[in-house]
C-alpha cells in the first residue's frame, strides 16, 4: 500500500545559489492540490512554482524510481511537499487503483498529475489515464519512454530516423555493423539511461563488441538492467535541444540550446556548456517544424518534452531522443532563459495544467532575446581529495558571471569528469552583450584546465588537458544524451549584469 508521511508542517526558504534573496514555499490558502511524480531534478523546482501560485504538492515517488535517485533535490526543497507517497507494484489497474484511492482520502482536490523526472513518464501517464485527467494516455507509452521505439516511429511517420538495431547479443550488433562506411564509427548505448551512462563512441567491429558486451545485463543508473543495447549510426552535426510544452494537442516551443560535448579524460561526450538559441536562427525554425512532427508521432497531448536532435552538414534534423519530461539539470537552466525570453518550460507546463489562458496566451515558439546567456558544466581533470577551490574566484569575477556552484564538497573525493554524473559543477553566464558571454565562457573553460583551478591530494596520474581546449560558439558535438537528474536548484534572476 501507499506510504505517507507528512512533511508540511515547517516550510523553510529556498535558498538560491544565484542570489541572496530567498524564495519562500507559502502554505497554500485552499485544498487545491497537485500530484508531481518522481519530483527529483527539475521536478523539485517545479514542485515549488507550483506551491507558490497557492497549491499544495504531493511528491509521488514511482516503484520506477530508484531509492539512490531521491535524494537528487535540493534539501529545502522537500518542505514545499504536503504529503509523500509511494506507488508499489507495476501499472496493473489494481495497483493504480490503491493509489488513487489513497490520493482520493487525502484532504485535497487534486487537479493535476505532472510528471517530475524521467523514472516517473510511465506512471504520470497510467495513474492519469485511470483517474480520468489530463495525460497522454498509455497506449503509446511504450513508445514514449523506449529510444529504440521512438526512432521507429518517427520513420513511420515520414521523418528521419537514425539508423538503428536494437542488440540482445554481441552477434546481433556486430552483424548490424559490418557493412558500416569508412571511417568506421557506431554509438552505442543504453536503451534507458541517462547523463551519458555507457554511451561510446567506437570506431571498429571489434570496439563495438567490447562495449556491448559490457553494457549487457549492466543495473544502468536509472536502477534498470540493460536487457538490450541501442546500436546506432554515427550522426556528425550539431547538437541542439528542443524543448516543448502541450495541453490538449497545442505544442508550443518553450527554447531551443546548442550543446557542446568534447572528449575529454577518456570520455567521448563531455558536457561543457549549453547556449539558447535566438528564434531569428534559420536552423531553430527548422528544428522546431521538426521536433513538433516528431512530438505528434509519439502520440504527445500534454505535458513537456526535452528532445535532442542533430542537424547534420546538409541542415537536415534527425531526432535521437525525445524525453517525456521537462529538461532534467534541477531547473538550472530557468535563470539563464526566463530573463532572455520571460518565461520558460516551468511555468508554461504549469500553465499548461494549471491555468489555460495564460498557456493559450503564450506564443508557439520563443521570441527574441533581451539579451544573452549560458549555462556551462565544470570539468574537472583530476582525481583525488578536494582541498580547496581558489580557482572559483577568479571565475566569480567574470563580467557575466551569474551564479556557480561546485558539486563536490572540499573533503570530499573528486574523479576527472567524463559524464554528468562527475561533473565538478555548473556556473550561469547572463549579459545583455552576447560577446561579453561567449568571451567568459571560453574564460571559464580555461580556469578549469589550469592546474591551480583546484587543489588536490591526488591519487593518480592528471589526464592531458590537451583534449578540453575551448572552442568558440562553433562547437560541434555528434550525439544528443538526455541530461541527467544530479543538479543543484537555482533561483530565478530577473535581471541582466550590466
Amino acid at each position: 500500500a501507499p506510504r505517507f508521511w507528512n512533511v508540511s508542517a515547517s516550510r523553510r526558504p529556498s535558498a538560491s545559489l544565484l542570489s541572496s534573496s530567498v524564495a519562500m514555499c507559502p502554505p497554500a490558502d485552499n485544498n487545491r492540490a497537485v500530484v508531481v511524480v518522481d519530483p527529483l531534478s527539475t521536478g523539485a523546482t517545479i514542485s515549488a512554482r507550483i506551491v507558490d501560485r497557492g497549491y499544495e504538492v504531493i511528491r509521488l515517488w514511482s516503484s520506477d524510481c530508484p531509492a539512490d535517485l531521491r535524494t537528487h533535490t535540493s534539501p529545502d526543497a522537500k518542505d514545499c511537499f504536503a504529503v509523500t507517497l509511494e506507488h508499489d507494484g507495476g501499472m496493473g489497474v489494481d495497483a493504480l487503483e490503491v493509489t488513487a484511492q489513497a490520493l482520493h482520502k487525502l484532504p485535497y482536490h487534486i487537479e493535476a498529475i505532472i510528471c517530475g523526472s524521467e523514472p516517473g513518464v510511465t506512471l504520470t501517464d497510467a495513474l492519469a489515464e485511470h483517474m480520468g485527467m489530463r495525460g497522454n494516455g498509455t497506449e503509446l507509452g511504450h513508445v514514449r519512454r523506449h529510444k529504440f521505439n521512438q526512432s521507429e516511429a518517427v520513420r513511420a511517420a515520414g521523418q528521419r530516423a537514425v539508423r538503428q538495431v536494437l542488440a540482445k547479443s554481441v552477434y546481433e550488433a556486430c552483424a548490424f555493423v559490418t557493412d558500416f562506411p569508412q571511417p568506421f564509427r557506431a554509438i552505442v548505448k543504453p536503451v534507458e539511461s541517462a547523463g551519458s551512462e555507457d554511451v561510446h563512441l567506437c570506431h571498429s567491429v571489434e570496439d563495438v563488441a567490447k562495449h556491448v558486451g559490457a553494457v549487457l545485463g549492466k543495473v544502468n543508473a536509472l536502477g534498470a538492467v540493460n536487457e538490450a543495447v541501442l546500436v546506432q549510426e554515427f550522426l556528425a552535426g550539431t547538437e541542439y535541444i528542443v524543448d516543448f510544452v502541450s495541453r490538449d494537442g497545442v505544442h508550443k516551443c518553450t527554447a531551443v540550446w546548442a550543446y557542446d560535448k568534447r572528449p575529454a579524460n577518456g570520455g567521448s561526450f563531455v558536457y561543457f556548456g549549453q547556449r539558447p538559441l535566438s528564434i531569428e536562427s534559420a536552423v531553430a525554425r527548422d528544428l522546431i517544424q521538426y521536433t513538433r512532427r516528431v512530438i505528434e508521432a509519439l502520440g504527445i497531448r500534454n505535458g513537456a518534452t526535452h528532445s535532442e536532435v542533430i542537424v547534420d552538414a546538409e541542415g537536415s534534423p534527425c531526432l535521437v531522443e525525445c524525453n517525456c519530461r521537462a529538461q532534467g539539470g534541477n531547473g538550472e537552466w530557468v535563470p539563464v532563459i526566463e530573463p532572455l525570453s520571460g518565461y520558460s518550460q516551468v511555468s508554461a507546463l504549469i500553465d499548461a495544467f494549471l491555468d489555460g489562458p495564460a498557456f493559450d496566451a503564450l506564443p508557439s515558439e520563443p521570441q527574441p532575446f533581451n539579451g544573452f546567456g549560458m549555462l556551462c558544466f565544470l570539468v574537472s581533470y583530476k582525481e583525488g581529495t578536494l582541498v580547496s577551490s581558489p580557482g572559483m574566484t577568479q571565475l566569480r569575477q567574470l563580467r557575466s558571471h551569474l551564479g556557480s556552484a561546485l558539486e563536490v564538497k572540499e573533503g570530499a573525493r573528486l574523479v576527472k569528469t567524463i559524464n554528468v554524473f562527475t561533473e565538478l559543477g555548473m556556473a550561469t553566464l547572463l549579459h545583455e552583450d552576447p560577446e561579453a558571454v561567449e568571451a567568459d565562457y571560453v574564460r571559464l573553460h580555461e580556469l578549469c584546465l589550469d592546474d591551480n583551478f583546484l587543489t588536490v591530494e591526488e591519487d593518480g596520474p592528471e589526464v592531458s588537458a590537451a583534449e578540453g581546449k575551448a572552442p568558440g560558439p562553433e562547437s560541434i558535438s555528434d550525439v544528443a544524451l538526455s541530461r541527467d537528474p544530479t543538479h543543484l536548484e537555482y533561483e530565478l534572476v530577473s535581471t541582466l549584469p550590466q
